[in-house]
């Protein structure tokens, strides 16, 4: 009787493993169809694209975003709804940096205000506003 209760709890084991293994492999970062979990890297605004010394960041959480502004850090509050978002004021560390990261900086805060709409795409995330298409990669 105990070979088989013990045959019987391994086996249940090995199912739940093979499972677990089973859903692991079903999750790729191509199949991103979040904004959150992954480091957002900021590519273009408005068809610029962000030089190569300015690296621009956004990390989303279940309501609230964070990342690096260019030269300093960032949060604050956003709402999705459907394909819409909207961001509430964001707090940031206040060092000075040299150009051109303080302008990207100053600009990218101020579209995030400005957002409309988004659309997450593999790893491509697109944030309209009414100025134009940040754009953001992930690894």
């Amino acid at each position: 009787m105990k070979i088989n209760r013990l045959q019987t709890s391994l086996f249940l084991v090995l199912i739940a493993l093979l499972t677990v293994i089973a859903l692991a492999a079903c999750t790729t970062g191509s199949d991103q169809t979040t904004l959150v979990g992954p480091e957002w890297r900021l590519a273009s605004t408005a068809g610029e694209a962000v030089p190569a010394e300015v690296s621009i960041t956004a990390t989303f959480g279940n309501d609230e975003v964070t990342g690096s502004s260019g030269c300093n850090s960032y949060s604050g509050p956003y709402k999705v709804d459907g394909d819409k978002i909207q961001f509430g004021p964001m707090v940031s560390t206040l060092m000075a940096c040299d150009e051109p990261m303080m302008s990207w900086e100053g600009n990218y805060l101020k579209a995030l205000q400005a957002a409309q709409n988004y659309t997450v795409s593999g790893n491509q995330l697109e944030i309209t506003t009414g100025e134009g298409v940040l754009k953001f990669n992930s690894d």
